[in-house]
């Protein structure tokens, strides 16, 4: 946005929303799998506009033709004032959030959950929310998921109530006593990416193996590599722990894409074509006293000799018939002088991490 002088406009309220966390997410999802609990899930109709805009600076914008009254049809370029939370504006998405947040904790006695950005615990009903933009994802007992959202449709227009299904681009499918997370149709997007890039169908077999001599030859897929890993990326991070390292490697390579990295590409894509059901199953079959959380974490992936220095850690929620992975992530640490503090840096996030969650599961359990 710019002002009448065509420079970018400074705005010293501006705040942005906080989405959840995918790790807290799949902690509200894994508290609705308990038994005598569920899921469900609703979107906000035309969210943002359902707010007034919370801004000290007056907003003005220019009306279509069609919008145009009579009376200023002879208005060269006529304007009006913007009242609602308009998309485009730098502070609709916290005024819609400001809103959101004031009609939960007033009208359904609900706390934001310390740390825990968009993640809601309302105690009267022991039920816990999380809230992307204008996507509610609701867990906790069955019988009260109805009185929720009834008393929240006083409030909010929303569309009817469903059982979970599709949140930000993953599929929830019941399967085997738990619930799948799944993403072949995001997998299939990946795949039919990186063909439309890279001109080539993609292979399941073997890819040539990597020669050093390569590293010094620019890749096909340099002008695009952002594009095509950044899609990976968020792959990986809905619901495939599996291939976090193998993107990672070529996140760290973006700027310098060598023909190489085409190779390790074409290997990863052809790896998720072949496995595109591949999926994590959510398994809470235990009552909350035998519930606890794990963390695996390693500071360089098991000691292999060409990944020094890669962390990577898992954080579960287990029991004895129970495994719900929460959380996972791959990092490289790029400044090796600092390779050793940064291992150690590593495993005390990680402890940090793992007591926030289990604050967090205190909280909705």
């Amino acid at each position: 946005m710019r002002d009448e002088a065509n420079h970018a406009a400074v705005f010293d309220d501006l705040a942005a929303s906080a989405p959840t966390s995918l790790g807290g997410l799949n902690m509200i999802i894994a508290f609705g799998l308990v038994e005598g609990n569920a899921c469900s899930t609703s979107d906000c109709t035309k969210g943002y506009v359902q707010s007034f805009l919370d801004s000290s600076c007056p907003t003005y914008v220019l009306l279509p033709a069609e919008l145009v009254p009579p009376h200023a049809r002879h208005i060269h370029q006529p304007v009006a004032p913007l009242i609602r939370s308009l998309y485009g504006h730098p502070l609709a998405s916290a005024s819609w959030q400001n809103h959101l947040v004031s009609i939960l904790s007033k009208e359904l006695g609900g706390f934001e959950m310390p740390e825990q950005p968009s993640g809601f615990h309302f105690p009267s009903m022991s039920l816990a929310l999380s809230v992307y933009v204008d996507d509610l994802t609701l867990s906790g007992p069955q019988k009260n998921h109805t009185k929720f959202w009834s008393t929240l449709q006083k409030h909010v227009q929303l569309e009817d109530p469903a059982e979970l299904s599709k949140v930000l681009g993953r599929n929830h499918v019941s399967c085997d006593q738990g619930l799948a997370l799944h993403s072949a149709d995001f997998a299939k997007q990946c795949v039919e990416l990186y063909e439309q890039l890279s001109g080539k169908k993609v292979k399941h077999f073997r890819t040539p193996p990597l020669v050093e001599t390569d590293d010094q030859c620019v890749g096909q897929l340099s002008a695009s590599s952002a594009k095509l890993v950044m899609k990976l990326m968020w792959l990986g991070r809905i619901s495939r722990p599996d291939i976090m390292v193998a993107i990672n490697t070529l996140a760290r390579n973006i700027t310098r894409w060598s023909a190489n990295d085409d190779k390790r590409a074409a290997r990863l894509v052809g790896y998720i074509a072949a496995a595109v059901d591949y999926a994590h199953v959510m398994r809470i079959n235990d009552p909350p006293a035998k519930l606890w959380l794990s963390l695996y974490v390693d500071s360089d992936f098991g000691s292999s000799p060409d990944m020094k220095s890669t962390s990577g850690f898992i954080i579960a929620l287990e029991g004895p018939d129970s495994l719900a992975i929460i959380l996972w992530g791959s990092k490289t640490h790029v400044m090796f002088c600092y390779v050793l503090f940064c291992c150690v840096m590593f495993g005390y996030v990680c402890m940090l991490c793992i007591l926030w969650y289990v604050f967090l599961l205190c909280c909705v359990m």
